[in-house]
């Protein structure tokens, strides 16, 4: 069993919105670990769940120079700031990060859009032709159903409970194994083709986590890790506070998910707000213990926000200065936690892209990067890591399902009834009648051929 897992393994590869890639073979460049790209909301009334304080977008203030400075002083509540939906901008923004790498190496971008924030399947796909980057998507639970009654106390609950586990389920399980729209395996002739437009997932989530952590969430929860258990593939999670991450990772752990491939988003945030309230030396101890002890990734995703130097955002998020710190202190304590740890820009809205005056994807190889080289206890090994490694080794996880068999046409033979394949050159025909072989044709034979009622009293 060990040999044939480690052949699975060996086996594996990183799957990305064009298709799956040997991660061995490929030239892997820089990863992103979680970022916005491109959404495609159904409605323009749709609203957009900020994923740094929970908030909901919902003022309706054009984007435009005039506005700009009421937008900055309350960002995530000005619907426009938060929609990241033009394919033109979002090619010319990841440009930025591409041009900065060498031209044989290919950016590696982890879209953090959910389904209910219109995740963009089809427009990621062409981003990625037109750029030539990899760009990978991640699985959510269905929208399409309402929210369970979790007040309802009478029998149904824990039947009614199981059954939305079991769609939960089914449904990331069909986007990471078949693809995006497919019902069922019998989509996957049309799968393998080489023609084939259907998009796979790559990942499992983000799964936002509220405080309190209600019976809903924590339904959901159970069939993220159900599934990530059952296929390696990593499970990114935002937690409301870095105390509860501890008890999120039992959870995960006790529903048959992999406490080692789950990646803890805005661990830079959830370490600053707990400094905030208490103190470094703290929030790094429980970092530590709760955390990476226990095998658990962090990304470092939240820092760019106060770059983009909105009205006293450096007291709410962190900064570069602050991550670099807490990156080194953390190597300094064991050399090792660089194995748990990713970066990325944390792009989110527009007021981060370049465009409108933030720093875009490149801050992570522009910004971060050289100050982390500074630190004399991070070393070039260390980043390759954080930048290429880590992120490698969570996303090498696809293996292709096995193919259906094909449904066998089965005849019935006219003399012993006994059903059987129809093998060219093993059965024979005459007539209206069948035979599995020579034998029982022989026996029809013998008595000339007679309806089937007068050969059986012969």
């Amino acid at each position: 069993m060990a040999a044939e897992e480690q052949n699975d393994k060996a086996k594996a590869k990183t799957m990305t919105v064009l298709g799956p890639f040997d991660v061995e073979d490929t030239l892997f460049g820089p990863v992103m670990m979680y970022e916005k790209i491109i959404s495609n909301p159904a409605s323009g009334q749709s609203m957009v769940t900020s994923s740094s304080d929970n908030t909901t977008s919902s003022r309706q203030v054009p984007f435009t120079m005039e506005n700009l400075s009421e937008i900055r002083s309350s960002p995530f509540q000005y619907l426009e700031n938060m929609l990241l939906n033009s394919e033109n901008e979002a090619c010319r923004e990841i440009r930025h990060l591409s041009d900065g790498v060498a031209n044989d190496v290919k950016v590696v971008l982890l879209d953090m859009t959910t389904a209910k924030e219109g995740r963009d399947h089809k427009a990621c796909q062409r981003i990625s032709q037109q750029l030539g980057i990899h760009l990978l998507i991640g699985t959510t639970c269905p929208t399409e159903h309402p929210d369970m009654d979790t007040t309802n106390t009478n029998t149904n609950t824990n039947s009614t409970a199981m059954d939305g586990f079991q769609r939960n389920m089914e449904h990331m399980e069909r986007e990471l194994k078949y693809g995006i729209g497919t019902r069922s395996e019998d989509d996957y002739k049309n799968l393998t083709s080489p023609d084939s437009k259907i998009v796979r997932c790559s990942f499992c989530g983000p799964m936002h986590i509220s405080e309190g952590f209600p019976v809903a969430e924590q339904n959901e929860l159970k069939a993220y890790a159900a599934v990530q258990g059952g296929s390696n593939a990593p499970l990114v999670l935002v937690a409301p506070s870095l105390t509860a991450v501890s008890g999120i990772l039992d959870f995960v752990t006790n529903s048959g998910g992999i406490v080692s491939k789950t990646i803890v988003a805005h661990a830079d945030l959830l370490l600053h707000r707990h400094a905030q309230q208490t103190d470094m030396t703290l929030a790094l101890q429980i970092l530590l213990e709760q955390v990476l002890d226990r095998g658990a990734i962090v990304c470092f995703d939240s820092y760019s926000v106060s770059a983009c130097a909105f009205f006293d955002f450096d007291q709410d998020f962190p900064t570069l200065a602050s991550v670099v710190d807490t990156a080194s202190n953390l190597l300094s304590k064991k050399a090792k936690y660089a194995e748990q740890i990713v970066l990325s820009a944390g792009i989110m809205m527009k007021l981060q892209l370049k465009r409108y005056g933030g720093v875009g994807y490149p801050v992570v190889l522009k910004e971060l990067v050289p100050r982390l080289k500074k630190k004399e206890v991070i070393t070039s090994e260390h980043i390759e890591l954080m930048l290429n490694k880590n992120p490698r080794r969570l996303l090498q996880w696809w293996v292709p399902p096995p193919t259906p068999e094909v449904p066998k046409y089965y005849l019935t033979c006219s003399i012993c009834k006994k059903k059987f394949e129809p093998i060219m050159g093993e059965y024979f025909s005459k007539y209206t009648f069948v035979y599995c072989g020579t034998k029982c044709l022989r026996k029809h034979r013998k008595v000339g051929f007679k309806p089937l009622e007068e050969a059986e009293k012969s």
